[in-house]
């Protein structure tokens, strides 16, 4: 029998996705103006320099829950209850253990990485600010935790929806905070008792549905559970990474090369023609949280067909984008900016190609990281990064146009679906040509068959 979705699961996931990059893009939005109409703006500054920190803190988090996650949806499959227990009390011990190293990092280079005597805020008031977003840290991170259990129930949607509901609770407690005070002590204090009671919430429910993920771990197989998180957890960890470089770096690269008129166009036509990653992103982090609940040895066909489905609609939906973004794109473009930046076609369609690479990769990449098998597609990506800007640096100082410098980014979009297939291929045991063949083939096979495959209940 041909391997289904579940349609519930699959609508709570896709409204709770999209409700995601509403919420943070309205925070992006709308925290900034908040802070600096009640505060100064060194203060202002200061706390969004600070409030990176946590951010920061909570990239592990990411890593070894979505690990543990993976490991626990596998236990759950093969029936083995103890190896899901194991998987959460390793993933707890390992985001505990990794962000208390960070703390103590963090405190003690802070005065080397951070210059607060510019802030005109007491050094005593920011010692007490790091130490309130240091309970904020501790009660998010095991917020965290709950969302592998979330996806052991088959509910990452329900968890995706507690942390957007904390998130706008959290800008709402910001507006009230600042305008209330301008002790910046306050705001950590307040946003961490936010934390706790979504913390507290989800716990609850937790213990409601899912008792048995929190019962007793065998020692010895949390033990050999830490092993295992540790490989996966260098693959996911490389990602911020990653968009450190292929964003970033970029940007200082041409900021400093090219001076503020030609950055200005090289900023906003990426920021453009990347807008339809946003789209991407919804999709693909379905297919990986879709694709963990599958087995790939008896899926298989329906896994490689739902990935080549995933991947022909996406760079479909790209190149539209893209051929309208060049077709139409300027006199939007014109409005957008004031008429006060020019409108380059050759950057649109540099970066146009990059988004079209990004989408073939990116659904190899979900479908890997559903089975932790992402580990050397990160690091060949992470490598070819690198070496792009390497050579984007290179043609800067010898004066090529900053066309050819954002071209570039491509070398390392290529280089990543090279090795997405490679892996890819060597995950399932064929070729690489194989595998090839295996996506034309099975992707317009699981479009034909997308409505057989979505059932109403779940497994």
């Amino acid at each position: 029998m041909a391997a289904t979705f579940n349609r519930q699961r699959l609508l709570k996931g896709s409204a709770s996705s999209v409700t995601a990059m509403v919420v943070r893009v309205l925070v992006q939005l709308i925290q900034v103006p908040i802070l600096y109409s009640a505060w100064d703006v060194k203060q202002a500054s200061a706390w969004l320099v600070l409030w990176t920190l946590p951010s920061y803190m909570s990239l592990t988090v990411a890593s070894f829950s979505t690990a543990g996650g993976n490991f626990a949806v596998e236990a759950k499959r093969e029936g083995d209850i103890a190896g899901v227990c194991a998987a959460y009390r390793a993933t707890q011990l390992s985001v505990v253990a990794s962000n208390l190293l960070m703390v103590m990092v963090v405190g003690a280079l802070f005065n080397v990485i951070v210059d607060d005597s510019q802030w005109g805020i007491s050094h005593s008031r920011v010692i007490w600010t790091i130490l309130g977003l240091g309970a904020y840290v501790v009660i998010r991170v095991q917020s965290a935790t709950q969302d592998m259990i979330f996806r052991y129930g088959e509910d990452y949607g329900g968890y995706s929806l507690y942390e957007s509901g904390a998130s706008l609770i959290e800008l709402a407690a910001i507006a009230v905070v600042v305008n209330l005070t301008h002790n910046m002590v306050v705001l950590p204090v307040v946003l961490a008792s936010v934390r706790l009671a979504f913390y507290i919430a989800m716990h609850t429910q937790v213990m409601r549905r899912w008792p048995e993920v929190l019962g007793k771990a065998d020692p010895v197989l949390v033990k050999a559970m830490l092993r295992r998180l540790f490989v996966p957890f260098l693959g996911f960890v490389t990602m911020p990474l990653l968009f450190s470089i292929n964003i970033q770096g970029y940007s200082l690269l041409v900021s400093n090369h090219f001076g503020p008129v030609v950055f200005a166009t090289f900023l906003t036509m990426r920021t453009l023609a990347r807008l339809i990653d946003q789209l991407c992103g919804i999709v693909n982090r379905m297919l990986f949280f879709e694709l963990s609940y599958l087995d790939y040895e008896r899926d298989r066909v329906t896994v490689i067909g739902v990935t080549a489905m995933t991947m022909m609609m996406l760079v479909g939906m790209g190149a539209l984008y893209t051929s309208a973004l060049l077709l139409f794109g300027q006199p939007l473009h014109h409005i957008w900016t004031a008429g006060k930046i020019a409108f380059s076609a050759q950057i649109v369609l540099v970066f146009g190609v990059a988004a079209l690479m990004r989408a073939t990769s990116d659904s190899l990449f979900s479908m890997l990281a559903s089975r932790n098998a992402h580990v050397v597609m990160a690091m060949l990506y992470l490598l070819g990064s690198v070496t792009a800007l390497g050579v984007a640096l290179v043609l800067a100082r010898h004066g090529a146009g900053v066309v050819w410098v954002a071209a570039c980014v491509n070398i390392a979009e290529f280089v990543s679906v090279i090795a997405g297939i490679a892996a890819s291929a060597r995950l399932f045991g064929m070729s690489f040509p194989g595998f090839v063949m295996a996506l034309a083939v099975q992707g317009p096979r699981a479009l034909s068959r997308l409505p057989q495959m979505i059932r109403q209940r779940g497994h």
